[in-house]
Formats: C-alpha cells, sequence, structure tokens
C-alpha cells in the first residue's frame, strides 16, 4: 500500500511560501513535533519545529504530526506507531491508510522518559527525556495581513452598515456510554444500553472498553475523519475514551487491516 503525508522539511517549506506570499507573524500556537515514516523498514524519525532530533525537551503540550512518505511495505501492513510515557499513550497506524497526516495533542510531565516507537519494530525505538522544569509555551503562527479596503470618494449616497449575524451553535448532548468489548480470540463487540450497536444518535459518547485479547485492540472512527484508537493490540485491560459522533457512517475494527463492522450515526431530530 503506498501512502503518502506531509513531511516536516515540506511543511516548512510551505510556510515559507505562506510568509512570502503576504502573511505575517500573529498568534502564538501549539509547539510541534514531527514523526515522519520514510522507507519500507518501518523506521520513522523525530524532529522539532526548527527541524532537528532531540533527546531532551520542556515539558508542556506539544502537538504532534505523524505521516508516511512513499511507504511502500512494512510487516503487518501499515505502521503502527505508539509514544508512550508519564500521561501520555498514542498509539495508531499511520494516517490509517487515508494519506492525510495524523494530528494529535499531547502533554508531557516533568522529569519523565517517553519512548517512541513502532509495533511492528519494537527493536526500533527513539527515547528522549523531559526537563525538570521549563514550560513549552507556543510559537509564533501566520495570520493575514490583508490591506483595508479603500474608502469611496466622490459620492453623497450613506453608506448602508449590517450587523454581521451570529452564527447559530447547537449544544452538544451527552448520549451516555458505548460498551466495547475485545474477546480473548480478539472478537470485538460494541453495545449501547445492552444491544448491539447499528444506529446512535449524534451527539458526545462515552466509549469504555474492556479488552481480553492481545490479537487486537479497539478503534472507532468516523468515516472521512480520525480514527480513536481505545485499546491498542498489546494492551490488556479496560480504559475509555470520550468523543463526538456526527451524522455519518461510523465504524469499529480491532487494527486496521482487521474486520471492520460499521455503523449509521443520525442527527438528532
Amino acid at each position: 500500500m503506498r501512502m503518502r503525508g506531509l513531511g516536516p522539511v515540506a511543511a516548512l517549506l510551505a510556510l515559507a511560501t505562506i510568509v512570502v506570499t503576504g502573511v505575517a507573524w500573529g498568534a502564538g500556537v501549539l509547539p510541534t513535533i514531527y514523526i515522519s515514516y520514510v522507507g519500507t523498514d518501518c523506521t520513522f524519525t523525530m524532529v522539532n519545529d526548527a527541524g532537528n532530533s532531540f533527546t531532551s525537551i520542556v515539558p508542556g503540550t506539544y502537538q504532534l504530526i505523524l505521516s508516511a512518505d512513499d511507504f511502500v511495505s512494512c510487516p503487518n501492513a501499515l505502521p503502527n506507531f505508539q509514544l508512550s510515557g508519564p500521561g501520555v499513550l498514542v498509539n495508531t497506524p499511520i494516517d490509517n491508510g487515508t494519506g492525510a497526516a495524523a494530528d494529535y495533542t499531547v502533554t508531557f510531565q516533568p522529569s519523565g522518559t517517553y519512548i517512541a516507537q513502532d509495533l511492528n519494530q519494537p527493536a526500533s525505538k527513539l527515547t528522549f527525556t523531559t526537563q525538570a522544569s521549563g514550560s513549552a509555551g507556543t510559537v509564533i503562527a501566520p495570520t493575514s495581513t490583508a490591506p483595508p479596503a479603500k474608502p469611496t470618494v466622490g459620492t453623497d449616497t450613506p453608506t448602508k452598515t449590517t450587523t454581521p449575524s451570529t452564527p447559530k451553535t447547537t449544544a452538544i448532548v451527552d448520549r451516555g456510554t458505548l460498551e466495547g468489548i475485545v474477546s480473548a480470540t480478539g472478537r470485538l463487540s460494541l453495545t449501547f444500553d445492552g444491544k448491539p450497536v447499528t444506529e446512535l444518535t449524534a451527539g458526545r459518547y462515552k466509549v469504555a472498553v474492556d479488552d481480553k485479547s492481545r490479537q487486537g485492540g479497539f478503534t472507532i472512527q468516523q468515516v472521512s475523519k480520525l480514527p480513536t484508537t481505545i485499546t491498542g493490540v498489546s494492551f490488556i485491560g479496560k480504559r475509555s475514551a470520550t468523543l463526538v459522533l456526527s451524522a455519518g457512517q461510523s465504524l469499529f475494527y480491532p487494527s486496521f487491516d482487521g474486520k471492520k463492522t460499521y455503523f449509521l450515526v443520525v442527527a438528532a431530530q
């Protein structure tokens, strides 16, 4: 399977292009760590905003961008990335085969040790630590600098002013808890109020998973959106996550190349 994503160098070049074409620096955004797969052996690089590798960073909240560039082959199909350490567990196939980079936000604790590895190649790993003090803070993001509109000259017609309308917002309703089970043989099920899930009403759900197998995990995903991996392939135990399901088709599966079970989410009446 061929996968294409945006690597750190391309991202920096794209940002440089934006600056050249009339965008100025504005509000701060989270610092970013780029994890990029290249080649055909499930290995990856990990760099910061400056494009440099690192073994120590200041603690705080960071954005992770994971991508694969011209990835041709890998044991067990897709790269299966994991980043773990105090307060952090990211475990997901890179971009889930969609070709778009995966995007996560994580908070690294002070004086912690974190391990990045591909679960298909556990011997290949990168380790870094966080400093005892300091804060990651923010970096500068580009903002638009479009020139103001020119005043109208030579007319006595009064200018009509309009008040911008306030966009309508719809409150997100808590719908309850979905119960997910990964059996000892790796079979998945998802129920709501004791019944198998085939159709749900859009809203916020807690997904509680009891994983009893090392043969597969539990990932839930809305079609055309990034997946949420609640338990990884090697995890056994209970874990939960809260997510908002919008109208459309959704699915859950043990791993990207495993059996996929679809269900429908309908808009609230």
